[in-house]
């Protein structure tokens, strides 16, 4: 028979090595998430449907497809399962949260991407407008179009934001501010 401590060291080495293989696990589902993520952001899908709940017929592109390649991937299958059986102790990524995160993470990414683009083009134009929104408050639209190193033309919609105000000095110093805290050169504007 083992000593104690032999047995107590063991145990704990089978402990360790299991977290270790739940860590692997959890990171090989999130991979696989994230890359349907990109998908959707990269084709300009949304995300999320009108009822995401277990019964729901359509709980969105992002669950509805993460739920498809679970039907063909052990991975995600076992990761799925796993957090439906312990929806509160085990993450499945799919929450509103996670979608969140994850967006927000493939926005600043794009946005950096876009400001690269426009910071290599040098010139660009700028154009900006205000709405009325429901909510008595304009918002605040800034479209920055350039030409990419291909030759084509892009237009990115950059910021959407309330504005206070929507007078020309308000409107010039928040744009100047905008450009400042992006990088972009205001001498570099050909038309606005």
């Amino acid at each position: 028979m083992k000593p104690i401590d032999a047995q107590l060291n063991d145990h704990r080495a089978k402990q360790l090595q299991a977290a270790k293989d739940e860590r692997s696990h959890r990171y090989e589902a999130s991979m696989r998430i994230i890359d349907i993520a990109a998908t959707l952001v990269r084709l300009s899908l949304p995300f999320r449907g009108h009822d995401e709940s277990q019964i729901s017929q359509n709980k969105g592109t992002f669950c509805e497809i993460a739920q498809l390649v679970a039907q063909y991937d052990p991975v995600l299958s076992t990761h799925l399962n796993k957090s439906s059986q312990n929806p509160k102790g085990y993450p499945s990524y799919l929450s509103v949260q996670s979608q969140n995160e994850i967006i927000s993470s493939a926005a600043s990414v794009v946005f950096g991407d876009i400001i690269t683009e426009i910071n290599e083009a040098k010139y660009f134009a700028v154009y900006m407008d205000t709405t009325p929104h429901e909510s008595k408050t304009d918002q605040l639209s800034i479209i920055i179009r350039y030409v990419q190193s291909n030759g084509e033309i892009a237009e990115s919609l950059l910021a959407m934001c309330a504005a206070c105000k929507s007078d020309g000095e308000h409107l010039a110093n928040y744009l100047l501010s905008f450009l400042a805290k992006n990088h972009l050169d205001v001498n570099n504007i050909r038309r606005q």
